[in-house]
């Protein structure tokens, strides 16, 4: 099981390297490490390599080009390059937004929230991963996607493009330009973001600042 494990504290790569070896004594596991994101993007990009299984950190030291800054841009390169790899992210995030974020963004075999799985809860899910199943969430992130549902929080794809759109530089005005919305609907989305983000008065740079910080783009 050739397995690549992104994460930038060494403790935890030996827990993991560690559980995994529990989880599933049947596998002889080939580890493969990554610490930061220049490491990452040089074994994804690397045309000889192939991983079945990657176990992923969001918060890591971004590449030196700054063009990948975290784990998430790593997992979408990961899908793009392996379309079959079973990804397993492993973050410290909490904030319910993040969370649902990386759901919907990602789609990955497994998302948990460190502070919430015992190693015993930890052992049980790779398991549940290396046999094929998905959508395995810890607590934490079943309870924030419940949360976003509930609170009707609608952070779908055009309103994530608005915001991609926007941090790219272009202009409210011209926005229908790139959208089949008009001016009118798309002032009514931003103005739902801000409220949805806790930023309902502020500037466009606030509301990509705060979308930004909460990892929505």
């Amino acid at each position: 099981m050739r397995t690549l494990i992104i994460e930038d504290h060494l403790a935890m790569i030996e827990g993991y390297k560690s559980i995994l070896e529990l989880a599933e004594a049947s596998f002889k596991f080939d580890f493969h490490i990554a610490k930061n994101c220049d490491e990452a993007v040089a074994i994804i990009n690397n045309p000889v390599q192939y991983f079945e299984l990657v176990l992923l950190d969001i918060n890591l030291p971004p590449s030196g080009n700054n063009r990948v800054t975290n784990g998430k841009d790593l997992a979408l390169l990961i899908q793009q390059r392996w379309k079959d790899a079973k990804i397993v992210i492993l973050t410290s995030h909490i904030e319910k937004l993040v969370l649902y974020s990386l759901v919907k963004d990602i789609e990955p075999r497994a998302l948990l929230v460190k502070s919430d799985f015992t190693p015993d809860e930890l052992i049980n899910s790779i398991r549940s991963v290396l046999r094929g199943e998905t959508k395995i969430y810890s607590s934490t992130v079943t309870e924030s996607i419940h949360e976003v549902s509930k609170e009707k929080v609608y952070l779908d794809a055009i309103n994530r493009e608005i915001l991609q759109l926007l941090a790219k530089g272009v202009k409210t005005k011209n926005l229908p330009n790139h959208l089949l919305l008009s001016q009118s609907a798309i002032d009514k989305r931003k103005a739902h973001l801000k409220e949805v983000l806790g930023v309902p008065k502020s500037t466009e740079e606030d509301l990509i600042c705060q979308a930004k910080k909460v990892g929505l783009i």
